[in-house]
Parts: structure tokens; sequence; C-alpha cells
């Protein structure tokens, strides 16, 4: 997994991968739909012009690397104050569900809705989404609703990252070639879908 959390990047809005269908009844009634476990995220990066030389070769060089092997890249919220949330953990076992119980953030810690973050299991990072404003009680444990199922089981004591969240995936995009401009820039576009 190649780490390119300090890359500067824009970044559209998450686009939720679901797998899902809706059955629609034979004979009129009720439409429902069948959800299945897995659902994650994909998010569209690009990053500002760069000199090619020297920062534009070694992000090239590692952009062409995490293609391979996956790459790690920090989401920014715009306008978005996190303040700080301490460091949370995960409260007891969580065999999944979509209510996580947290420990350890600081006292007080606010929560808002639609607020990225990440549950850290075994070295990877799941990225997941608030479903609603929540505040943390006065020795920074509480739960958190989020937007998607949880996607691993966890034991407890693995590390919430509300601070810094970040996406691990596989990259793709059109334009990961590496030819400079006339004008000796280059930017980059990518796209990181979460593999699991």
């Amino acid at each position: 997994m190649i780490d390119l959390t300090d890359l500067k990047c824009s970044v559209a809005d998450p686009t939720m991968l679901e797998w899902a269908a809706l059955m629609e009844p034979a004979l009129g009634g009720v439409t429902q739909k069948v959800a299945r476990v897995g659902t994650r995220f994909s998010l569209d990066f690009e990053t500002p012009d760069m000199e090619y030389e020297s920062e534009g070769r070694r992000t090239s060089a590692r952009l062409q690397r995490a293609q391979r092997e996956g790459g790690r890249v920090r989401i920014r919220q715009p306008g978005f104050k996190v303040g700080s949330p301490g460091a949370p953990l995960v409260s007891g076992a969580h065999t999944g569900g979509m209510t996580l119980l947290i420990e350890g953030a600081t006292p007080r810690y606010a929560v808002r809705e639609g607020q990225a973050l990440n549950l850290i299991v075994n070295g990877r990072y799941y990225l997941y989404f608030a479903s609603a404003a929540a505040l943390l009680d006065g020795s920074g444990a509480g739960e958190i609703g989020l937007t998607t199922p949880m996607r691993k089981h966890m034991a407890g004591g693995e590390h919430v990252e509300l601070a810094k969240p970040c996406i691990e995936g596989w990259l793709s995009g059109n334009n990961l070639s590496w030819q400079p401009r006339t004008d000796g820039n280059i930017n980059f576009a990518f796209s990181v879908a979460e593999r699991a």
C-alpha cells in the first residue's frame, strides 16, 4: 500500500458502490430492496499543477506504484473544521451493523453528520461517514451512526480515525499519464475505489 496522504488533492463527492437489487412485485405491491454486504466508496482526486522536475516526477512514480499495489489518499472536506477528536478506539466487539461504539476520544467531542472517518483494522483503512450528529460524553465515549454497514468484524480496541480520514484502495483513471506540458508543469487525476 503506497502512502499518498501528503498529496494536495481536491476531491469530488464520494460515490457509494452498492450491490443491491430492487425487487419489483409482478402483481403490484411494495417494492423491496435487497441489500448485500460490502457497500463501500470510490472518490475522484485531482492534484494542482506542479513542476515536473522534481515534484511531478516523484509523484508520477508513486502513482504508478499505487496503481499496481494500491494507495491511501487523505480525504479533505473543504470548509469543515474537524477540531481535536483525540485518539478514539472501538469500544467492545462489533460484528457488523450501522452503530459504532467508541471510547477514548476527547470529552464532549461533537461528531457531525456526514463527517468522514476510518476504522483501522489490521492496518487497513475502511472509510465510513457519520449518519447523524453525535455528542460524546464526558469520558469521550459514545456511539456514532454510520451511513453504511460495517464490513469487518472487530474485537475492540481498533483505532478510529476522525482527524485525518483516508480512502485506501485501487487507483484507476484516464489521466495517469506522465507527460509534462510545454510550460514544464503537470497535474494528475485519478480515482480510488475501496477494495473491501
